[in-house]
């Protein structure tokens, strides 16, 4: 059965992109294919002029490409779309694929897609003459291309010769690559937990911890925390009313649980409290006699042994220590990648995916390392992409006699007197 590689949405009501007023997803095969899978860029091109009152038009793709010559065609069209243009990159733009994905005025890859250029292939049957006119009508398409891709990069040191060279070597792109050679616009990075909430988090937690040492159960450390229910949950965890506590009530409330009634010497010092004075009770003088200012404090020593859990480091060492975590950290990461390589291989050596196919697999390992694991290991079948073993052959034939054993030599050569 025919089916579309692309689907369109015009109700902005039922759009998932926010502020588009319609959308086109191109998830399948560029152009028609041997097995009538794709749809001609003539359907595509038909379609899209349905929507010519438009004014954002956004294109999300996932294709590993098809037809050169109809993806060629596709970019056109949205090229010369009258309303503003957003290429979206959701999963892979390969091959042609990647022809209409650099085609918007604007191109937004996803942190965990990938891009694929090289060069155009072609299937002949004919004499000499015939395959010679077709490479030298595929050399002419990889010529274009090359071309494309240089007026759609933002880099003016990549030319057209450049980019020959990137797809004679058939080469595959991250976001951040694409981003690198300004075929892309932007980078995508909804799907990725934002610095700051992960800082909030990390900060929640160390504030939790003294806490945790008596009993008292940890804060809460999602991204919804707020100021006011930070404290309003700290005052009931201490086992008081937050409607009848005031700053001041709550700070010595929690230095009475952590048994340490005062500050210590050199920590934060209470809030300010705006009551009046206990009776009696001296103000502090505005200044010296004479309106010079007070004298300054003497500063107050910091203890030389903190409070029990806390180590304290000259800055020397410190820096060490985050010298030799840096350093962890990046053998943790290629000790992963290694390992996501030898899964994908394994993969491959038992016939459940192509080697074509590599590149999209350490992609998805990214974006979710355990179900791909098992999706390589276990739900995929062996052998099912690509047959390891014999599958059949013709019938047996039977021994064929040697010449020595052929009557007719046998004779021949008793002539001879062999």
């Amino acid at each position: 059965m025919k089916r579309d590689w692309f689907r369109f949405v015009t109700n902005k009501a039922a759009t998932t992109t926010p502020g588009a007023d319609a959308e086109i997803f191109v998830f399948g095969d560029i152009g028609e294919t041997y097995w009538s899978e794709g749809v001609s860029a003539q359907s595509f091109v038909d379609q899209l002029a349905a929507l010519e009152d438009t004014a954002e038009l956004a294109i999300r793709i996932n294709s590993y490409g098809g037809s050169a010559w109809d993806g060629m065609a596709i970019a056109n069209a949205i090229m010369r779309f009258d309303g503003h243009t957003t290429c979206y990159i959701d999963g892979v733009a390969a091959s042609a694929a990647s022809i209409v994905a650099f085609a918007g005025d604007d191109v937004v890859a996803s942190k965990y897609s990938r891009g694929m250029l090289h060069n155009a292939s072609a299937m002949v049957m004919g004499t000499a003459d015939d395959m010679r006119e077709v490479a030298t009508q595929i050399e002419a398409l990889n010529a274009t291309m090359a071309a494309y891709y240089a007026d759609r990069s933002a880099d003016p040191k990549l030319d057209a010769a450049a980019f020959a060279a990137i797809m004679a070597a058939e080469t595959w792109y991250s976001a951040d690559e694409m981003l690198a050679v300004g075929l892309i616009t932007s980078i995508d990075t909804s799907t990725v937990r934002e610095e700051v909430e992960k800082a909030a988090a990390s900060a929640l937690a160390k504030t939790s911890e003294p806490y945790a040492a008596q009993g008292i159960p940890a804060l809460p450390t999602t991204k919804e925390s707020k100021p006011m229910a930070f404290k309003d949950d700290l005052a009931k965890r201490l086992g008081k009313d937050p409607a009848d506590l005031t700053d001041e009530d709550l700070y010595k409330a929690a230095l009475d649980a952590l048994g340490d009634p005062e500050p210590a010497s050199g920590g934060p010092a209470a809030p300010a409290s705006t009551d009046t004075p206990a009776t009696g009770a001296p103000e502090a003088p505005a200044g010296a006699p004479g309106g010079a200012p007070a004298p300054a404090a003497a500063p107050t020593p910091v203890p030389a042994a903190a409070s029990a859990g806390t180590v304290t480091v000259d800055s020397a060492a410190f820096e060490d220590l985050k010298r030799q975590a840096a350093m962890g950290a990046k053998a943790f990461e290629d000790a992963q990648a290694k390992s996501d390589q030898a899964v994908v291989d394994k993969a491959i050596e038992e016939g459940r995916i192509p080697l074509a196919r590599a590149g999209h697999y350490l992609a998805l390992m990214s974006a979710d390392r355990t179900d791909t694991i098992d999706l390589l290991t276990n739900r995929l079948a062996k052998d099912a992409a690509v047959p390891m073993h014999e599958m059949g052959h013709s019938a047996d034939l039977a021994p064929v006699a040697t010449v020595t054993e052929n009557d007719r030599y046998k004779t021949f050569t008793k002539g001879l007197g062999i």
